[in-house]
């Protein structure tokens, strides 16, 4: 039996404009994370998959599992125990993270020595596309991140992520910015992240040039920016570049109307920015507070919320021993 983890992310910086090459920014959210046990087993016809998902979720996570052990040349039936923590159609990456899971667990169930977070991120993007088609890669690569072991030793909590693969991995958050928060704001089910990549890539190709790339340089400019922000304690810079990408993705058509009126209610109620994060068309919207406090009455005021959570913008590390766990 092997096991494997990974967690869930937030896109700070970059939906969809990732897909045009622009520079993005997303975090590790080690707080939310799928668990994976995988054992191998002859007797049984393919992949036999354990969880409370819907049926269609079960489906994707067995030909994902079949992928995952491919890549380390395993043909035989397998039984697999999934535990997620990170909801469904949210923004947050359940399908990224499950995926670096099962690259986890596929390893360690042939005793394969612990992937590094590079590998393991390019590993799981193939994964990732059986579901939503063309991805990025910069969920798994976020979803790989947070813990605190890997192979590569200590992980990091936030990547810059350009073409395919990670330009940088941050540093940790300046302390300057420890009393900030993120407020994460569950406006429930979205549509299929497929629909959503779709909906943006039409209205992307539909653009004048000039503005499309505007818009993707305005985007990576904001990645560059908020990266900074984190790392030298300047919340106003943070700030900015979260409004300028919240800005970005407005042309896109996948901020719906319960989303919009999520972020205004953010604004008026203290948020120093929100955004959606992840896809859109419904999930979680992510708003940027100053301290606890106005987290609470942002959360208070925004009535299309049906759950929230509170993260410091500082990460912990994940209350996991290993990533990577060999049974």
């Amino acid at each position: 039996m092997g096991a494997g983890r990974g967690n869930a992310k937030l896109i700070l910086v970059g939906e969809h404009w990732v897909l045009d090459g622009a520079r993005a920014l997303a975090i590790g959210l080690p707080s939310l994370a799928v668990d994976v046990e995988l054992t191998l087993d002859p007797t049984v016809a393919g992949v036999q998959v354990d969880s409370p998902a819907p049926e269609q979720a079960l489906l994707g996570a067995a030909a994902m599992a079949t992928l995952a052990l491919a890549q380390v040349g395993v043909a035989t039936g397998a039984q697999v125990r999934v535990d997620s923590q990170v909801p469904l159609r949210r923004g947050l990456g359940s399908s990224a993270a499950l995926a670096v899971a099962l690259v986890r667990a596929a390893d360690a169930a042939v005793g394969r020595p612990a992937a590094g977070v590079e590998e393991v991120g390019l590993r799981a993007k193939d994964l990732e596309d059986l579901i939503h088609g063309r991805s990025s890669g910069l969920d798994p690569a976020a979803a790989a991140t947070g813990s605190n072991r890997t192979a590569d030793g200590p992980g990091s909590g936030g990547v810059l992520f350009c073409s395919g693969r990670v330009e940088r991995r941050l540093g940790p958050v300046h302390a300057n910015l420890r009393k900030f928060c993120w407020l994460l704001m569950d406006l429930g089910q979205g549509q299929p992240t497929r629909e959503a990549i779709a909906i943006a890539s039409a209205r992307r190709a539909a653009m004048d040039p000039a503005r499309r790339q505007a818009l993707a340089d305005a985007t990576s400019a904001a990645a560059d920016q908020a990266a900074d922000g984190l790392e030298t304690g300047d919340f106003a810079k943070l700030a900015s570049a979260l409004r300028s990408a919240a800005v970005a993705l407005e042309p896109l058509g996948v901020v719906n109307a319960s989303m919009e009126r999520c972020i205004a209610q953010a604004l008026a109620h203290g948020a120093l920015a929100a955004k959606q994060t992840g896809a859109g068309l419904g999930g979680v919207i992510l708003a940027l507070c100053p301290d606890q406090a106005v987290a609470a009455q942002v959360a208070a005021a925004c009535t299309d919320t049906s759950d929230h959570w509170t993260v410091p913008l500082s990460l912990a590390p994940m209350n996991h021993e290993e990533n990577h766990v060999a049974l």
